[in-house]
């Protein structure tokens, strides 16, 4: 069963996401959000979202070159780590992450402490 709070964390990321940069990224949520509980979680647990290279969690925020605004992209990307941590740290409690979900929260939250 889908946990209450995965909706909410997901509008948000999305909104982060709306971004000149990163707006594929925001489709791809808004996408699997409108699917059912059952299709949100495959998504959720999938390699387009914690995988490696070209998921959301390697290739968000990976780039500010070409950015109309640097700061606000720099507070979107600190808030996007924030909501990928609270969401992987969701899943693990209720034992649905990605086989690479935890080194992504635990990476996230290195360079979150580092100002990354």
């Amino acid at each position: 069963m889908l946990p209450e709070r995965v909706r909410p964390i997901l509008t948000e990321l999305a909104a982060v996401l709306d971004l000149d940069s990163e707006m594929n990224w925001s489709s791809a949520v808004r996408h699997a959000m409108s699917n059912s509980d059952e299709e949100l979680l495959k998504f959720l647990e999938s390699n387009d979202f914690w995988g490696g290279s070209g998921s959301i969690a390697d290739s968000a925020f990976t780039d500010s070159r070409g950015v109309s605004d640097p700061e606000e992209w720099k507070k979107k990307r600190n808030r996007f780590l924030g909501l990928m941590c609270d969401l992987g740290r969701l899943q693990i409690a209720n034992g649905f992450p990605n086989s690479r979900t935890v080194m992504w929260v635990e990476a996230f939250e290195h360079w979150r402490r580092l100002g990354i």
